[in-house]
């Protein structure tokens, strides 16, 4: 019986040539080695993250509602807060700062009338150049409160020289008289100490806009 034979320096295992196994399993160890590296490339926590724990993504920013113009007076430090008072009225903040003045101790009648002559200045650039619709006490501070629906106020209406009435009262407790003298301009009346209109320590505001002893 004739035997075959495999060329010299080769063996067969189970007919398969022993160099064959060889490539075969370096292949299988290369292929193990690669999907270790990837495994571990993805299983590795990033710097100052725990081992075992899933680092969130961050939230996606929600789209900005303000405008780019009032956005760049934001950003310039130009841009003015309406502060709401409890009407539900919008009232500038310089404004809030500036009545608090009014009546004060330490001032006297002709700062009041400045004061009162800002607050109407800020209302007749907020209404076309005219003066709150009215002339009685009651009715004019209440356009400048906003409580005649425009929501935009230049006298806060919790002030408190404003009386039951609604009505807003001089640093001697007595109402101011309102007189229309235009569309644009508004004589106001203090009855000074004596509490009396017509006499002789009344003040007024006039129509230049400054105070004026009687």
């Amino acid at each position: 019986m004739s035997r075959h034979s495999s060329p010299a320096g080769s063996k067969e295992y189970g007919g398969i040539p022993g160099s064959v196994l060889i490539l075969s399993g370096t292949l299988l160890v290369v292929t193990a080695g690669l999907f270790w590296v990837s495994g571990a490339r993805r299983t590795v926590p990033p710097a100052g993250a725990q081992a075992g724990t899933v680092t969130p993504s961050p939230p996606a920013k929600a789209p900005s509602t303000i405008s780019p113009r009032a956005k760049a007076a934001e950003d310039s430090g130009r841009a003015r807060v309406l502060l709401p008072d409890g009407n539900g009225a919008l009232v500038p903040p310089e404004l809030v700062d500036v009545t608090r003045e009014l009546n004060a101790p330490q001032s006297n009648i002709e700062r009041d009338f400045e004061i009162l002559d800002i607050v109407l200045d800020a209302f007749r650039k907020s209404n076309g150049g005219a003066n709150p619709q009215g002339g009685e006490n009651d009715e004019i501070v209440a356009h400048l409160s906003g409580q005649k629906g425009t929501k935009f106020a230049v006298l806060p209406p919790n002030l408190p020289f404003i009386d039951p009435q609604g009505r807003l009262l001089d640093r001697w407790g007595t109402p101011f008289h309102f007189h229309p003298v235009s569309s644009n301009t508004l004589e106001i009346r203090s009855a000074g100490p004596d509490h009396k209109l017509w006499t002789a320590d009344d003040v007024s505001l006039g129509e230049e806009g400054a105070p004026e002893a009687e």
